[in-house]
């Protein structure tokens, strides 16, 4: 059995300011699953989606 795998849950409260924030929160955080997806050899399709589903502008 391998015991390198880790399961977490991440819960980042984040105060917003200005008009454009959730849209440079969703892009701040879209590149971070992007390369950590990329490092794990997985893809995402609906990231986008999903991140404006909890990223509320």
């Amino acid at each position: 059995m391998h015991k390198n795998k880790r399961n977490s849950n991440y819960k980042i409260k984040i105060i917003r300011v200005g008009n454009r924030s959730g849209e440079i929160v969703r892009s701040i955080v879209k590149e971070t699953l992007e390369a950590i997806l990329a490092k794990n050899g997985a893809v995402s399709n609906n990231i986008d989606e999903v991140l404006l589903k909890y990223i509320k502008d």
